[in-house]
């Protein structure tokens, strides 16, 4: 049997031998999401170059219309003729409407690739959610990872109150983008569903919460398509004189008359 002293000094090494390892994991996790993250701003940065350099001849030929809408502008908002307000932003708005999907995606991909960057560091300790419970002395506290979901959604909920549209199609567009959206933000929920079930010593009931959640998000999908149709039912009429107006349609008083 062991002496009081020699027992102190073999848990002193124990947890001394825990502590190096533990800040050896650390430390290589942090190696692998310094890479990750690299890459990801790397992407990030070729992506919003490729943007610009799309968006640059736009602007140029956007320009003059641009400076001509400053005369026409208050005409077309006196006469109440929509065509004639803002010809720059709405010829600009259409020349990189694919550039702006396409940045879109680009930053979704970097995204994804940082994921799969970390998910490649092999893991060495599966916890099962069979509700055991960790170790006494076990490192319990969460990776944060700076997932900045709450950082894009308040980004987004900022555009929205500042969006001023033109007309009533980029309401339209608009709506018609909310499905995606919803789409993504729902396989956002399942990764992290499928990251608790194989990664994260988690109980078994925070997955279950998380797949609520993507539930309603499909739902949500499914109901934002529909109000995109409702739309197109509703201003059936209107659109028909955007997208196939009549000889001297703009004769006719839009306010009312």
């Amino acid at each position: 049997m062991k002496s009081a002293p020699a027992a102190a000094r073999s848990r002193a090494r124990r947890h001394a031998d825990e502590a190096r390892e533990i800040r050896a994991e650390r430390a290589k996790k942090a190696r692998v999401t310094a890479r990750a993250r690299l890459k990801r701003a790397g992407g990030v940065l070729k992506a919003r170059l490729r943007y610009a350099a799309r968006c640059i001849p736009a602007a140029a030929l956007a320009l003059p219309l641009g400076v001509l809408g400053l005369l026409t502008t208050p005409i077309g908002r006196r006469l109440g003729w929509t065509w004639l307000m803002h010809p720059g932003r709405r010829l600009f708005a259409a020349m990189t409407g694919k550039a702006r999907a396409d940045l879109h995606n680009d930053l979704l991909a970097a995204c994804r690739d940082e994921a799969e960057d970390e998910d490649e560091t092999e893991i060495s300790d599966r916890v099962p959610r069979d509700g055991s419970r960790s170790g006494e002395g076990a490192d319990v506290s969460a990776y944060d990872g700076e997932f900045g979901f709450a950082e894009a959604a308040a980004e987004m909920e900022e555009k929205a109150q500042s969006f001023d549209p033109d007309g009533m199609m980029q309401v339209l567009a608009a709506i018609d983008s909310f499905p995606t959206g919803l789409t993504s933000i729902g396989n956002i929920f399942k990764l992290m569903i499928e990251r608790c079930d194989e990664e994260y010593p988690l109980d078994p009931k925070v997955g279950e919460a998380l797949s609520e959640v993507f539930t309603l998000l499909q739902q949500a999908g499914e109901a934002a398509e529909e109000a995109g149709k409702t739309f197109r039912e509703a201003h059936e009429a209107d659109i028909e004189r955007l997208e196939d107006p009549r000889v001297g349609e703009e004769k006719w008083n839009y306010n009312g008359d």
